[in-house]
């Protein structure tokens, strides 16, 4: 059986504007609050959730014990929008037992690619050696562990 369930969220949402350039994001949803029902299709208008992730309320083994008990979970992969224009991209809190890809997209086409192993503990996900706008961060499963 293969475990492929990659989660988003532990630490604090950061969001810092700085002038004259993209809102800067790190992805953590810290301050999911409680989840309302089981799916999540947007997060405080500004964040368009897709493929099949859904909001989960209490512990998971593999979230760290200084996570909070509200988390986004997903088999295999996430697909995050921006909803008020292009961001920079700090990095994406993720936990879950596989291979992952991190695409950032911006207008439709991908600009980067990074591939990340989580182990079952938090491991931040940041872009190394790119710091330009996207309006898209997609997680995808390439392997999972038995």
């Amino acid at each position: 059986m293969k475990l492929s369930h990659i989660l988003a969220g532990t630490a604090a949402m950061v969001a810092l504007n700085v002038p004259l350039r993209a809102q800067q994001v790190t992805l953590n949803f810290d301050d999911l609050g409680q989840c309302t029902g089981n799916a999540l299709t947007s997060y405080g208008g500004w964040l368009s959730i897709a493929n099949g992730v859904s909001c989960q309320t209490g512990p998971f083994s593999v979230v760290s014990a200084q996570s909070t008990d509200n988390y986004l979970r997903s088999a295999g992969g996430m697909d995050l929008t921006f909803l008020n224009g292009p961001v920079v991209f700090n990095g994406l809190y993720a936990s879950g037992y596989g291979g992952f890809f991190l695409d950032l997209m911006s207008g439709g086409n991908t600009v980067y690619t990074q591939s990340f192993v989580a182990m079952g503990s938090n491991v931040l996900v940041s872009p190394t050696g790119y710091s330009g706008p996207i309006d898209r961060v997609r997680v995808r499963l390439y392997s999972g562990y038995a």
